[in-house]
């Protein structure tokens, strides 16, 4: 697959930055997760394309439905995050887009295509 097809979608809490959870949690980011920086910027150096794929701007969450000042406030907070931690701004959607080619999660389980079985070896491409 070429550098310029991969486009991966990365969780933000507990993945690419900590989170411990709790009803106020959501109020803040956490710090950034250093090994989890490092792997981003190697896969920028390849040119792969990703977006940060994240609960915090889904319009309904765990409490019920979310104003679009909470989910701009949401994106606000991750912006500065990247900032922050030397990234560069990546799209933040909670839509899962065809165009996704992994998806790096904490609570992610991979299955093979079309097959309905569990993967337990890891894609040599997000080493």
């Amino acid at each position: 697959m070429s550098s310029k097809n991969v486009h991966i979608a990365l969780d933000f809490d507990r993945s690419l930055a900590f989170y411990y959870g709790g009803k106020d949690a959501i109020k803040s980011v956490g710090a950034p997760i250093p090994a989890m920086v490092d792997k981003v910027k190697k896969w920028l150096d390849k040119g792969y394309k990703i977006s940060i794929f994240t609960a915090r701007v889904a319009p309904v969450g765990k409490y019920g439905p979310r104003s679009d000042s909470f989910i701009r406030e949401q994106e606000d907070m991750i912006r500065a995050f990247l900032k922050n931690s030397g990234l560069p701004e990546f799209e933040i959607t909670a839509i899962k887009h065809p165009s996704f080619t992994y998806f790096v999660d904490d609570k992610a389980v991979g299955i093979s295509e079309n097959q309905g079985e569990f993967l337990l070896s890891f894609p040599k491409e997000l080493e």
